[in-house]
Formats: structure tokens, C-alpha cells, sequence
């Protein structure tokens, strides 16, 4: 039987994986990612852009130099929309693809050593001997890992979290689809019957995504969220003139009301495989790169990691539960202070 041991086994290689390996490693600690797609041709599913907040925790986590050689293309405006009025916002925005944030960072962790299997998950978690059955998806092939600690970085149907907890967390639906580029203005369109979720539509340099998330709606709390995301997405795209040629992708994220840091004593979780995300704006990205820096950090200077997230914790859980509240009043300021186009 092919046993491996490493320090610490990360099963998911996105953004918070390989953030949270690359820390590791450019401590010394032995890692090893599983990775569910193939690590170089994955493209996962996100608008792409990027805010402030993670422009900052980039710098946090890999410095001045990392965010130049992005090179994250900067726009200065966005329009938000509800129903017939306009809100045209000046700032500063900047967009890049998704699979180039997604491979910087994994490269970042490969130049250090970290090691990485593609097209593998574990099947089986022993919480007693800390050691993990796993298989080669493409192989069928099962190889067992021994480890020191590990974390669910798996997304928002995270294997490990239901291994662990036995039960799968809420989740809510996106839909996205590249575009010819139309305009280079950012534009967040909401939804006027009380649902929760936007349209949105990202300018890159070359073409644009556009896309609909749905995170529910009292209105209508058994929808099929997948129809939704289509019907809400084709009556953006016709109201724009936008001809959907390319095919849609679509992906679960996180609905943000049921954040878990922790299970057992060697077992943790971040980003989408935490449940952290911003209900209603669909933040994630931010949420990965701190939670992984905090988890590193108290891997490395026995900090608690669940502490230094407890005010993060409830940030996402408040906003989740008071997700339509907090809808309703930005749609009312775009309301008051937007102009009206039709």
C-alpha cells in the first residue's frame, strides 16, 4: 500500500490552497495539494474583479513586486443599475482573468517546492491516525496520505467538510459567460423582486465575462437556482443587445450562513470550503487570501486560528442573515441617487 506523509495535506489548489501552501512552504513545512482538475488548465468561474480590500491582502501575503507583475488592468468606473435608474460610480477598480490570479498563485507555491497532485481528492478520513485515503480520479488509482494537519480548501461542496461533518453546506448558483468586450465600464445590474443576486458585466482587456448569481429569495425560496441564473442572465443580455455565443459555465458558491474554521483537532477550512463569502456583493477572493494567511499564522506562531477569525465569522454571517435587508438599501441609494435611462 503507497503511503505518502507531509506536514500538512491542502486538498484544493485555487486561490486559498496554494496562498495558504505557498506560507507554508516558504516556511520549511513539508505540503502536498490535491487538486481535483488538472492544476494547469483549470479556469474557474469568477468575474474578475478585484477590489481594494484584495489588492491589499495580495500585497500582504506576496509584496509590491506581485501585484505590479499581475498586471491587473485598472478601470475607473462602475455602473450600477436598478430597474430604470443608473448610479454611475468613479473609483478605482482593476479586473483580470481569473485562471491568470488562479496560476500566479500557484506557480508562486511550485517555485518553493510545494508538491501538487491534479485530478486527485480524498475518498476517506481517519481522524484517529490523521491519515487520508485518496485517489487519482483519471487512474481510479488509491494512494493513502499521512498527515500533520489538514485543510478543506475544496470549495463551496467541499469533500472534505462533508466527510467530516457528514452533511453538505448551503449553497447558492452563478452563471458566466465570455463575451466579445462591448464598453470597458463595470456593470452590476440588481434585481428589483426581492431576490438576492445581481447580473453583472466585467471589461478585461481582450473581452469580457458576463454573468447572474443567485443566493435566494423570499419571494420564491425554492426556485431552481440554475433557471433562475439563465432566465436572469438572457434578459441582461437582451436588454444590452449581448448574443451569448460562447458557452455558459456555471459554479456553486458559498451562501455565508454557515462558517466553519474548524473540525477536530487537525482539520480546518478556508475560503469557499469555510462558507466564507459576502452575501449580497459575492466577494470570495479576499475572504480566501486572509483566511489562508491566518491559518498559516497560527500554524506558525500557535495563534488560534478560529480567534483571529471570529470577528470575520460574524461579519459574513451578519451580512448572510440580513443579506435582503442589506440589498434592499443599496438598491434604494441607486433608487434616490441614480439618474433615471429609460
Amino acid at each position: 500500500m503507497q503511503i505518502e506523509h507531509c506536514d500538512y495535506l491542502i486538498v484544493g489548489g485555487g486561490v486559498a490552497g496554494c496562498t495558504l501552501g505557498y506560507l507554508l512552504r516558504k516556511a520549511g513545512a513539508d505540503v502536498l495539494i490535491l487538486e481535483r482538475l488538472d492544476v494547469e488548465k483549470k479556469d474557474k468561474l469568477c468575474a474578475g474583479m478585484i477590489s481594494s480590500w484584495c489588492r491589499e491582502e495580495i500585497i500582504k501575503i506576496f509584496g509590491e513586486a506581485a501585484w505590479s507583475s499581475l498586471n491587473a488592468e485598472r478601470l475607473d468606473a462602475m455602473i450600477e443599475i436598478f430597474g430604470e435608474r443608473e448610479l454611475y460610480s468613479p473609483d478605482n477598480f482593476h479586473t483580470m482573468p481569473r485562471k491568470s490570479l488562479d496560476d500566479y498563485f500557484l506557480h508562486r507555491y511550485l517555485e518553493l517546492g510545494g508538491k501538487i497532485k491534479g485530478l486527485a481528492t480524498v475518498n476517506k478520513i481517519n481522524q484517529e491516525t490523521n491519515s487520508a485515503e485518496c485517489i487519482e480520479l483519471w487512474t481510479k488509482k488509491i494512494f493513502h496520505v499521512r498527515f500533520g494537519n489538514l485543510i478543506g480548501a475544496d470549495g463551496a461542496t467541499s469533500t472534505v467538510r462533508k466527510l467530516t461533518t457528514g452533511k453538505k453546506p448551503r449553497i447558492s448558483f452563478a452563471l458566466e459567460s465570455t463575451i466579445p468586450l462591448i464598453g470597458k465600464d463595470i456593470i452590476f445590474d440588481y434585481l428589483p423582486d426581492g431576490s438576492v443576486g445581481y447580473r453583472w458585466y466585467i471589461p478585461h482587456r481582450e473581452d469580457a465575462t458576463v454573468g447572474a448569481v443567485y443566493f435566494f429569495s423570499h419571494t420564491n425560496p425554492t426556485a431552481d437556482y440554475a433557471k433562475v441564473c439563465w432566465e436572469w442572465l438572457s434578459d441582461f443580455c437582451q436588454s444590452r443587445s449581448i448574443s451569448l455565443t460562447q458557452s455558459l459555465r456555471g459554479a456553486c458558491l458559498p451562501a455565508g450562513d454557515d462558517v466553519l474554521l474548524r473540525t477536530g483537532e487537525q482539520i480546518y477550512f478556508i475560503g469557499d470550503a469555510a462558507g466564507l463569502i459576502r452575501t449580497p456583493s459575492g466577494e470570495g477572493i479576499p475572504l480566501a487570501l486572509l483566511s489562508a494567511r491566518k491559518l498559516a499564522e497560527s500554524f506558525l506562531d500557535g495563534t488560534s486560528y478560529e480567534e483571529s477569525m471570529q470577528y470575520v465569522k460574524e461579519k459574513v454571517t451578519n451580512e448572510s442573515a440580513n443579506a435582503c435587508k442589506f440589498q434592499f438599501l443599496n438598491n434604494l441609494r441607486v433608487f434616490k441617487t441614480g439618474k433615471q435611462v429609460k
